[in-house]
């Protein structure tokens, strides 16, 4: 009977978890489903009066983007935007422009940050500029190689990303005493407390120099540099001998391992 009444209340003390523990979205949406109209209008009648209900309140400025090329058709750039202002429930503009035949553009009155999509074989891929901030990118650099018109969509949509995620301050450092902060002028600049790189790059940082052949330098014994196989030449007696004996250690390999004495017991 014990063991009953033990086992009885182990599942009564799991019921009730189970109850305490919150549904999920579908397991919500399935139990509020099966309710009846009378029992939904009361739910929702008690919602209203806890919130208030759900209001939409309108963003503040517009981003443009500056189409000057064809290449790209507008329904890929609209599919960008789209991108954008459920990333960011900002307003995106795309509007007819022209790009400068000389130097590089400058933002229009009145609008905070920009994008030019061109199509210049005289421009690299993208460009950037912080204090503007505004960015381009390049249509041109993206076609060079005469891509079908599936990859070269793919390629500007993934350009395009980047650019943006570069133009709006995405990758601005987590810390602020960082410089990689957006500072539209020079004394934005001079209010940036940072000089330094911060912590929150230095990952990205080695990762892009080992990928172009940089290899950071290490400081360590000569022994160690030996036993991973970075050391050069020995150019003195001691280092010699160091490595003399790291190389017969090696040899003596895991069949005849080095044994090393415990140290003397305090008495």
């Amino acid at each position: 009977m014990k063991r009953i009444a033990f086992i009885l209340i182990g599942s009564v003390a799991l019921l009730v978890q189970a109850a305490q523990r919150p549904m999920t979205q579908a397991q919500r949406r399935d139990w509020f489903k099966n309710l009846t109209p009378a029992e939904r209008e009361k739910i929702e009648l008690e919602a209203l009066r806890k919130t208030g209900g759900v209001v939409e309140i309108e963003g503040k400025g517009t981003v443009y983007v500056y189409n000057c090329q064809d290449a790209i058709k507008d329904e890929s750039l609209r599919e960008r935007l789209k991108m954008l202002e459920y990333a960011t429930h900002i307003k995106y503009v795309i509007e007819r422009g022209t790009y400068p035949a000389k130097g590089f553009p400058s933002l229009p009155n009145g609008v905070p940050t920009a994008i030019w999509v061109v199509d210049n074989p005289e421009l690299p891929q993208s460009l950037i500029q912080m204090e503007g901030p505004w960015g381009v990118v390049n249509v041109a650099a993206l076609k060079a190689d005469k891509p079908s018109e599936e990859v070269l969509v793919a390629r500007f949509k993934k350009e395009f990303t980047r650019v943006a995620i570069y133009t709006f301050g995405g990758l601005n450092s987590s810390s602020k005493h960082s410089p990689v902060h957006v500072a539209r002028d020079l004394k934005e600049l001079d209010a940036l407390t940072g000089q330094n790189i911060t912590m929150d790059y230095f990952q990205g940082i080695n990762r892009t120099l080992k990928d172009l052949g940089l290899v950071p330098g290490k400081k360590m014994s000569y022994r160690a540099a030996c036993a991973h196989g970075l050391a050069p030449a020995p150019t003195n007696e001691f280092q010699k001998a160091v490595w003399e004996q790291v190389k017969a250690e090696k040899e003596r390999g895991p069949t005849n391992p080095i044994t090393i004495p415990p140290p003397n017991a305090k008495k």
